[in-house]
């Protein structure tokens, strides 16, 4: 009793008005403008006159108020201050920078494992060894071989090789630094452009890359009957050179020997060709490897490749341009050592010198006398073909 008595003693409790605390309003009209709010003041909350209950009332309240505002967020969150809502732009940025992350992770293991790759690429490289060819006659791309047979299927194949080169002249020419031109009109006189580089391609290999370029006053009619003279007589100059066959009025096959010395003759099969073309004339010469001719498995030979270039300047000038390639002398074993082209060469090697350097300097040294004394050559025969023509033209007068 006396428990239940203390209770109902107990003064009762005194609701008061509640003010809750909001941010700022966003916009809404029916907000106050200051922090308190009032929501007896609230004109949703007069619309709920009818409820009786105080507690009641406010919840219904609450529960309306809130849901308008979940309303008012939604209409500003899909407000359009650009061509999309923000709320989509918000999403697509987020699903853009998931996806770039995504792409970076993958990018990241790629690289990684390329890397990886690399260094077992590099290891493997690095300690594997490239097998020797048994036979650089037989199994360089350098060379040309004609094989045996009929011989109207040789002089097709020997055919095929010369147009073959002669259609290769503006690829080969491209890339070489010729000078644009040498002088201007006809009195003038240039001096030639020759460039002699010698090249180690391999461990004691050299390669020679000839470049010489010089003006004539002669027409290119005469140039080229004069070019396919001067080559015919280093033939008639070599008392071994064979002529092996006559393919054709502008085509020729032949067997010939050069340097360095009679113990150890180079010897080679040559095609060589002329085309002749409206404003410029192309002389070529290529060595290949003949089944029919075979070399002695101790005879020296090497690869050469000769491009000859005349072209119409004027009427009566014409440009000449020459690129020739010639390799190291090999044998059916393999390339010759360059101390043995050194002796055979006459080069008295003295202690410690090198004889690819010394090698070098005389390919370079020979090679540019031989320039010069071949464009004197071609003047030269040039000068006979018009004193033969001017006699010849005072006969008939």
């Amino acid at each position: 009793m006396t428990a239940a008595y203390d209770m109902c003693m107990e003064p009762p409790l005194l609701m008061k008005k509640r003010k809750l605390d909001f941010g700022p309003d966003s916009g809404g009209a029916d907000l106050a403008a200051s922090d308190d709010f009032d929501f007896e003041a609230h004109p949703l909350y007069h619309a709920l006159s009818h409820i009786k209950t105080k507690r009641v009332k406010e919840l219904e309240f609450f529960k309306r108020h809130i849901y308008d505002l979940q309303g008012e967020i939604l209409q500003l969150k899909r407000r359009r201050t650009s061509f999309l809502p923000w709320e989509e732009i918000a999403q697509a940025l987020k699903d853009d920078t998931l996806e770039k992350v995504r792409d970076n992770r993958s990018l990241k293991k790629e690289v990684e494992y390329n890397k990886r790759m690399c260094d077992a690429l590099q290891t493997w490289i690095g300690t594997m060894k490239v097998p020797s060819t048994s036979s650089v006659l037989d199994e360089s791309w350098r060379q040309s071989r004609v094989c045996g047979g009929d011989d109207a299927t040789r002089r097709l194949g020997l055919t095929w090789l010369v147009q073959h080169m002669h259609r290769q002249t503006d690829t080969t020419f491209e890339p070489l630094d010729f000078p644009i031109d040498l002088g201007g009109d006809e009195s003038e006189e240039d001096d030639p452009f020759v460039d002699v580089d010698v090249l180690e391609t391999d461990t004691d290999v050299l390669e020679t890359r000839v470049l010489h370029q010089f003006n004539v006053n002669f027409s290119l009619d005469d140039v080229s009957l004069a070019l396919l003279s001067v080559d015919k007589t280093h033939e008639d100059e070599d008392k071994d050179a064979v002529l092996l066959t006559d393919v054709a009025d502008d085509i020729a096959y032949f067997r010939r020997k050069v340097g360095p010395s009679p113990a150890h003759p180079i010897r080679q099969c040559v095609v060589r060709g002329r085309f002749c073309e409206t404003d410029r004339t192309v002389l070529c010469l290529k060595s290949v490897l003949d089944d029919m001719h075979p070399l002695d498995d101790k005879c020296w030979t090497m690869h050469t490749s000769t491009w000859i270039v005349a072209t119409r300047v004027a009427a009566a000038r014409t440009r000449v341009r020459v690129y020739s390639i010639t390799g190291h002398p090999c044998t059916a074993a393999g390339f010759v050592p360059a101390d043995e082209v050194a002796a055979a060469h006459g080069i008295d090697l003295k202690d410690g010198e090198s004889a690819v350097e010394c090698l070098k300097d005389m390919y370079t040294t020979d090679h540019l006398d031989l320039r010069k004394r071949y464009a004197h050559h071609l003047n030269t025969v040039l000068a006979q073909s018009a004193i033969v023509k001017v006699e010849g033209q005072d006969d008939v007068l």
